[in-house]
């Protein structure tokens, strides 16, 4: 008796499901983009505009659409709308299949280096963009300086959470929002022993110079080190 087939890991079948829907989504979009573009071709040459790549395009064709100007300028503009929810569509599926990074233990400058542990530790210029967007959206909150950030309104903490995830879809991969919340945590521990510093990033720090070290973190006060309870954004 033949031995039973064994079964894949739910997290292999998943991963083989989404590869598929993916591949299948990519394949739509191309034929869609294939289609609008003869289409075009071939409005092109009603025009007498016709481009050496759209003569190209339907010498491969043995025939082309028995369709009036109207109706193939109607089907171009549907297709185009198709191609842009299709990859509207494809650019949400790769997010959503980002491996989401877990926060690691201890408190960021103490513990761990936060650019590193983010994966941006050779990209000063994403990670500085990131710091200032957030710092950008503490101010704009209205969270108080000279507070930390245990201490601030909640509301306001999960204002900040949600604007930094729509700003930067990067930090959409760290669960619970750790890293910006460690981003907030440095910025108001910084606007309270430097009450004279303004919220705006130096300009410097986001200059294209990928080599570059990342800006030094300090470590938190003890009050601000521990875990407190986090907002729910």
């Amino acid at each position: 008796m033949p031995a039973a087939t064994k079964a894949k890991p739910v997290r292999l079948r998943v991963a083989t499901a989404t590869k598929g829907a993916a591949k299948a989504a990519s394949k739509n979009m191309k034929e869609a983009t294939y289609k609008a573009n003869k289409l075009q071709v071939l409005r092109d040459r009603n025009n007498n505009a016709m481009t050496p790549q759209g003569r190209k395009m339907l010498g491969h064709s043995s025939s082309s659409p028995s369709i009036n100007s109207s109706e193939r300028d109607d089907e171009i503009e549907a297709l185009k709308v198709k191609i842009a929810r299709l990859k509207a569509q494809k650019a949400k599926k790769t997010m959503d299949n980002e491996p989401k990074v877990p926060k690691p233990p201890g408190e960021a400058g103490r513990e761990f280096n936060l650019q590193e542990e983010m994966l941006l530790g050779n990209k000063n210029v994403q990670w500085n963009a990131i710091k200032a967007t957030v710092r950008d959206l503490i101010h704009e909150a209205g969270m108080r300086r000279g507070i930390t950030y245990r201490n601030q309104p909640k509301e306001k903490v999960a204002g900040v959470l949600v604007a930094a995830r729509k700003a930067q879809p990067y930090l959409k991969r760290f669960i619970d929002d750790w890293a910006t919340i460690a981003i907030m945590k440095q910025a108001l521990h910084n606007f309270k022993h430097n009450p004279l510093r303004s919220h705006q990033v130096n300009t410097s720090n986001n200059s294209d110079d990928e080599d570059g070290a990342g800006e030094e973190e300090e470590p938190l006060d003890e009050e601000e080190d521990s875990d407190a309870e986090e907002p729910t954004a």
